[in-house]
């Protein structure tokens, strides 16, 4: 175990594993298809939270269970960080793939943390709404779009309040995604409301001029 000022998470394979912690308020009842509202840690009505739990996949289809699996309340990140540093560090933000509806933040980045903390590299993964909860359009209707990237949006915003915390440098971060990940990191570089949350990317294997599935002409 180890203790942050505002959590208690694990210490495993050399580094620290804060998992599990919301970035948003629950996306339910009036807040569903909606953009999210974000939370601080500073909010918690406790000291001390226990982020050494994974949290639930956003809700996607299952195909081996042929059923749907995940939760609605998915808007959560972990950190993972060294024990100790004498100055902050870089930090990677990982966006998952999967075609905009499945994943989750342990997705497409189990090697990650080994890879990029023994660089001196503070890594952040997060869940984001899937499917229609994320990405639903409905013209002529007052769905607010994109809901997905916007809870990308406002884990970056957490990480530009909060990864100081945990040892991240907030002036030093780095947006990096596979797939569909890379095609959001994408429409962030091209949209100005992402301007400031980020400092430099790393797209591997997709952006929304190169894949066909990133836009619908219809909503089904």
């Amino acid at each position: 175990m180890v203790n942050r000022t505002y959590g208690t998470g694990l210490f495993s394979r050399g580094f620290c594993h804060f998992l599990g912690i919301p970035y948003a308020k629950p996306p339910l009842g009036s807040r569903q298809f909606r953009p999210p509202e974000g939370v601080n840690l500073q909010d918690f009505p406790a000291k001390f939270w226990n982020f050494t739990q994974r949290s639930e996949n956003c809700i996607q289809y299952d195909f081996e269970n042929n059923g749907l699996n995940g939760s609605e309340d998915c808007l959560f990140l972990n950190v993972y960080s060294k024990p100790w540093v004498s100055h902050l560090q870089p930090v990677v933000v990982w966006i998952h793939g999967g075609t905009f509806n499945f994943g989750s933040g342990f997705s497409d980045s189990a090697d990650l943390p080994d890879l990029l903390i023994n660089n001196n590299i503070t890594v952040v993964t997060l869940n984001y709404r899937l499917g229609v909860l994320g990405f639903l359009y409905r013209e002529g209707e007052s769905v607010t779009r994109n809901n997905g990237l916007k809870d990308q949006q406002e884990a970056l915003r957490w990480v530009q309040r909060n990864i100081a915390h945990f040892g991240g440098d907030p002036t030093k971060v780095t947006l990096m995604g596979w797939s569909a990940g890379s095609a959001a990191v994408s429409y962030h570089l091209y949209d100005s409301t992402s301007e400031g949350l980020f400092h430099a990317a790393i797209m591997m294997s997709g952006s929304f001029l190169l894949v066909n599935w990133k836009f619908k002409s219809s909503p089904f």
